[in-house]
């Protein structure tokens, strides 16, 4: 009698369980939350949050980035769904222009860049869900916004330059003019390891072009190797509105 009761006991917690599972898969999974950008972010080694990027190519080429934290439940996501709206306020139109499949349950953050149709001076909203195995779609992620401006334009240092001498003077032309700048210059290793060797803040002179003789960089002979610098522009609402510039290298050959 004892072993009878026993196997209904197990058979009834394995219905329940299996019962629960089903109910739990027909649930929608918490949603996604953006990884914000911050006043200092442009300042580090690896940018993070929304932001305008260079998508390579032809120099007319414009980018949004966005990066989204691990999702706690990142084993059951399916893929995830990139919503855009050009509406002024982000109140409506808002239609899907990707989807994105998850790289691994160790990945940080998750990133995707739109480059579709991205036009200069234009309010663009992004909200993103997840849809896991049974194919229920989350609620949206919080509402995030970002405006592309006119790009720098670099005259000099080229890619050709010989720097041979300090201080070295960098030269670009906008025909709009920001309030700021940021100059960034990295050490060009190989094409994917490029370290950050200086980076300012340079207010607008407003005026085309603009030169800025960097004085506070300090190289010596045996800093010598190649280099990559880039503008970028930093538009009146600073989190939300810039662009960057493509690179240009330069050879730092100090006697």
């Amino acid at each position: 009698m004892k072993y009878l009761l026993s196997l209904l006991w197990i058979s009834l917690f394995t219905m329940l369980a299996c019962s629960q599972q089903e109910v739990t898969e027909d649930e929608p999974l918490e949603p996604i939350t953006f990884v914000q950008k911050e006043t200092f972010t442009d300042t580090l080694q690896h940018e993070n949050g929304v932001d305008a990027i260079h998508t390579g190519g032809p120099s007319d080429n414009n980018g949004i980035r966005l990066m989204w934290h691990s999702h706690p439940q990142a084993h059951e996501i399916e893929y995830y769904t990139i919503y855009r709206s050009n509406h002024p306020e982000g109140l409506s139109f808002y239609q899907q222009v990707a989807v994105k499949y998850p790289g691994g349950p160790n990945i940080a953050d998750t990133v995707f860049i739109d480059d579709s149709d991205v036009d200069l001076n234009r309010k663009y909203f992004y909200y993103v869900t997840c849809t896991n195995e049974a194919n229920v779609e989350s609620v949206p992620s919080d509402t995030v916004w970002y405006t592309v401006i006119e790009k720098a334009q670099l005259i000099f240092p080229n890619s050709e330059a010989v720097i041979d001498s300090l201080p070295v003077w960098f030269q670009w032309a906008r025909q709009d003019y920001p309030d700021q700048y940021i100059l960034r210059i990295e050490r060009f290793i190989t094409e994917t390891f490029h370290p950050l060797v200086y980076i300012k803040l340079i207010q607008s002179k407003y005026e085309s072009p603009q030169t800025e003789l960097v004085n506070d960089w300090k190289p010596t002979a045996q800093d010598n190797g190649m280099y990559r610098w880039r503008i970028d522009c930093v538009g009146r609402n600073k989190l939300y509105e810039g662009s960057e510039s493509i690179w240009r290298t330069f050879t730092l050959n100090l006697k």
